[in-house]
């Protein structure tokens, strides 16, 4: 996830963090969020739980500020959470508030399964039917175990600086975590600040002028993507901006952030669930949308959720092997009939059924010869020989007609090589061979390059040979933004991008700029005795620790701070005895 910086918290909402204060290291950590809020202006609230006497009037005086700002509860979902003790002032005693009163809860996840927690202690059912209320499984949690106490930060002061309320009490399950909605009836009426209002305004004429194709404002001009940006960077909820930044402007940096096309397809999900914006995360592998991994597949299966009558998505399903959409298995060839039957002009689909031996469609039975007829590409069709493309494209070519062909060939043959190649044109190609065609075709394609060089060592195209590194290199000419490309580059030594040469350390550094809790990053500058990253200086053993707070599995890492001498990690000393047991566990 890309490092986002955490704006100033005047003006919002009240948090109040309800924890099983017993001295964990997950209280540690929440206090050093709870620590980055308030040193960012906002009025989050954690009572002192070794105040004796003063902790529950903390509590009582807490709760009462949260009920009359209408603030949020940050419920810190430990295994053992809303267990209900002899304590009055007790998580379970603070959910069970925040619940009566309709006050919004953030589930912050940090337990394993079950979900919601179990907490022990419970025969008589009253914490467990509690939490079934107010965090019921089909609510949307923020899931914090593997999140630093930077990013648990900043998906809070999302929250709290909204004045919408995107979840709690009284709305609708599965409404997105952080995504700003109308305010329902209980707010209605309520005046909204003169500020808001007109940045609202704002975000909507740049958007207005990005939906434009771009133009003149304030004096100079601006293309859509500058538009797009300019409008994200003041209303970060508009869920159409995201779709449309990503699928025709391959994303963009917005406050410092930098989305890659797919990671703006998922924040565009972060905010309204629609199938073309599911569909096409799907094309580009999958995502994380509000804190939980969609594999491609899920992806098509939420888009079908969405509309099932989305042929294009059938026919990415019936792609990966078929799968089940609402609590109904499809196969592979049910799955191409499918999308016929919603759209019986989808080339692509009446060839993949021809693959499968033909079927049934509409009523009547087309062999694996018909289909392959009715698959054949005219020159009014060849737009749809990509089934993979994202949406729109076929509506929305490219500069010209022949271009737009030759791309979408070009996206083919890069859908053949991810699935490990296969047929075409009356021949078997492998991956290698498809990543070839593909780039020959269109050489602008950096994940094709990068594929080509991490899974086949690079290839000789059009006559040149590329290296490993060399392809590496191809890759950021066109997508500089990629942590893992940087990374890998630096692994064999540097190379040159855009005429530049960068050093194994320099390869390093941009990795960690494209994201700043990149894990394997932070222990690749360690190993070349660390360096600069956003203006700072992280010795060696300082950077093994960023590794490790970004990702406490990862077991090299632990065996370079061994070698260190050991370290502090997330606030708890390590000897180098331990982090060398920890590097083996």
């Amino acid at each position: 996830m890309p490092r986002q910086a955490i704006p100033d918290g005047k003006d919002s909402r009240p948090g109040l963090f309800s924890a099983r204060f017993d001295g964990s290291d997950v209280e540690k950590k929440f206090r050093e969020v709870y620590r980055i809020l308030k040193e960012h202006g906002y009025p989050v609230l954690m009572v002192n739980a070794r105040a004796g006497a003063d902790f529950g009037d903390d509590t009582m005086a807490f709760l009462g500020q949260l009920k009359k700002k209408k603030g949020v509860l940050l419920s810190v979902c430990t295994w053992h959470y809303a267990e209900v003790t002899g304590s009055k002032y007790s998580s379970f005693e603070e959910l069970k508030f925040a619940h009566g009163n309709d006050l919004d809860i953030l589930p912050l996840r940090v337990c394993e399964d079950p979900w919601p927690p179990e907490p022990p202690n419970d025969e008589d059912g009253k914490a467990a039917g509690l939490l079934a209320m107010a965090i019921p499984r089909s609510r949307v949690f923020v899931d914090c175990r593997k999140l630093s106490e930077q990013e648990i930060a900043f998906r809070i002061a999302e929250e709290l600086r909204q004045g919408a309320i995107p979840i709690g009490h009284g709305k609708k399950d599965g409404a997105a975590t952080f995504a700003p909605e109308p305010r329902t009836s209980k707010d209605a009426g309520k005046p909204t600040s003169p500020t808001a209002a007109a940045g609202r305004e704002d975000a909507k004429a740049w958007f207005s002028l990005a939906q434009k194709g771009g133009g003149e404002r304030e004096g100079r001009s601006y293309t859509a993507k500058e538009c797009f940006v300019k409008s994200l960077e003041i209303d970060s909820t508009n869920a159409h901006a995201w779709y449309d930044l990503g699928k025709d402007h391959g994303g963009a940096s917005i406050k410092g952030a930098t989305y890659s096309k797919a990671e703006c397809y998922a924040k565009s999900l972060e905010y309204a669930d629609t199938k073309h914006a599911w569909r096409n995360l799907g094309v580009h592998g999958g995502g994380t949308v509000k804190g939980r991994q969609y594999s491609q597949k899920e992806c098509f299966v939420k888009a079908l959720g969405c509309s099932s009558t989305f042929a294009d998505a059938w026919h990415n399903l019936g792609q990966l092997d078929g799968g089940n959409v609402q609590g109904k298995e499809y196969s592979k060839q049910d799955c191409y009939i499918k999308a016929l039957e919603c759209d019986d002009t989808l080339k692509c689909a009446w060839r993949s059924l021809a693959k499968q031996g033909g079927g049934i469609v509409g009523g009547r039975s087309y062999s694996a010869a018909d289909c392959e007829e009715k698959g054949k590409e005219s020159a009014d069709t060849a737009p749809a020989v990509a089934g993979n493309v994202d949406l729109d494209t076929r509506r929305n070519p490219y500069s010209g007609y022949a271009d737009n062909v030759k791309r979408l060939h070009a996206k083919a043959w890069f859908s053949l090589a991810q699935k490990g190649g296969g047929e075409r044109e009356g021949r078997s190609y492998t991956a290698k061979e498809c990543f070839v065609k593909s780039l020959e075709i269109d050489g602008t394609n950096a994940q094709a390059w990068f594929a080509l060089g991490k899974d086949h060592g690079g290839a000789s195209i059009k006559g040149a040979t590329y290296s490993k590194s060399d392809c590496y290199a191809k890759s950021l000419e066109y997508d500089d933004t990629g942590m893992h490309v940087w990374r890998n580059l630096g692994l064999h030594g540097g190379g040159t991008v855009k005429s530049r040469q960068y050093s194994q350390k320099e390869c390093f550094q941009k990795a960690l700029g494209c994201n700043i809790t990149f894990a394997e990053g932070w222990n690749s500058l360690g190993y070349v005795g660390g360096g600069n990253v956003h203006g700072k200086d992280y010795s060696r053993t300082e950077c093994y620790v960023k590794a490790l707070e970004s990702d406490s599995s990862l077991k090299l890492a632990w065996h370079n701070l061994a070698k260190q001498g050991g370290g502090v990690v997330r606030g708890r000393s390590y000897s180098a005895a331990e982090c060398e047991e920890k590097s083996k566990e």
